[in-house]
């Protein structure tokens, strides 16, 4: 699937692995309650690390 373009011009690009990583959080609404989901992404594999 294609990514959408870059609003910002980040440059989020790496040559390796393990060379950047980048960090989110969100949450979500459920009936219990709120849950928040934290995660690391490695950018060269676009793959989740942590």
């Amino acid at each position: 699937m294609p990514r959408p373009p870059g609003l910002v011009n980040r440059q989020f690009a790496a040559q390796r692995p393990n060379q950047l990583w980048l960090a989110d959080l969100t949450y979500v609404r459920t009936w219990q309650g709120w849950v928040y989901f934290a995660f690391v992404l490695d950018a060269y594999s676009r793959r989740s690390v942590g």
